[in-house]
Order: structure tokens, then sequence, then C-alpha cells
């Protein structure tokens, strides 16, 4: 039987000062680089942009660090909230 980790497996903890760990791990790191970077431009829907996002913070160290259901329903908050934040001015084109 393999000791390695398997988020799908970890509970959350429901522990308010263990997501509020992982939203300030989050703000502090990939969704600064994210808001920055000005990504969610590239994205006409903001469910798309999320989608992406959210692959992309899967891959990297936050699941090693934070069980799923702690950090997933924050950054879908962020990200969906950078998204809105930076496409508010947005011209629509037809």
């Amino acid at each position: 039987m393999s000791m390695m980790k398997n988020d799908s497996k970890y509970a959350g903890s429901n522990d308010p000062d263990v997501i509020e760990g992982a939203r300030m791990y989050l703000r502090n790191g990939k969704m600064k680089k994210i808001r920055q970077e000005g990504v969610s431009r590239e994205y006409k829907s903001i469910k798309k942009f999320v989608q992406a996002m959210m692959d992309t913070l899967t891959e990297g160290d936050i699941s090693d660090k934070f069980a799923d259901t702690d950090w997933q329903p924050v950054a879908e908050k962020m990200l969906a909230n950078i998204w809105k934040q930076q496409n508010k001015m947005k011209v629509v084109r037809k």
C-alpha cells in the first residue's frame, strides 16, 4: 500500500483558521501573480477563466499544503473576483 498523499482521500478540516491560511497562501502567491499578469482578460467568460486557473492551481503545491475542500472554494471566489475586477471596464464588441 502506498504512503503517498492522495488529496481526494483527505477530508477538509472546516477549520476557519486553516481556511484563512489557505486564503492568505493563495492571495500572496498565485492569485497575486494572476492579478498582476491580467490573464483574466484573455477569457470571455468567468466560468472558463475560473476553470482554467483552478486547473493551474491544482497542479501547484497548494494541494500538498491544504485539503482540496479547504482551499478550492476560496480559490474559486477569489478567481471570480479577479475576473470581475479586471473585466468590468471591458467594452463588449458585437
